[in-house]
């Protein structure tokens, strides 16, 4: 089973076309994040991600809620098999 940080799962979910580093890691993170098998997320992690969505990328809480509202989660800390594709979230401005 994968752990996943912070920024594993803001690059999975956050497209920022102003950060070229961003770029580069948001193909690996998809990669494991849709190609893995078990995925485990903790509690920490995900406060964390809610955090950074809303102080850092000024994303409102009900963009947070959508995230955490998709197929990707079937619970707070752990997920199995996920349908491909992504609910990507866009960066305008």
């Amino acid at each position: 089973m994968i752990g996943l940080d912070t920024n594993m799962l803001a690059r999975f979910y956050v497209d920022d076309p102003n950060d070229p580093e961003a770029a580069k890691q948001r193909p690996i993170a998809r990669r494991i994040v849709t190609g893995s098998e078990q995925l485990f997320v903790p509690l920490t992690v995900i406060l964390e991600l809610e955090w950074g969505l809303r102080a850092f990328y000024r994303f409102d809480a009900s963009d947070f809620r959508r995230v955490v509202g998709t197929p990707y989660w079937a619970g707070p800390c752990q997920r199995r098999r996920m349908a491909p594709g992504c609910p990507g979230l866009g960066l305008t401005g």
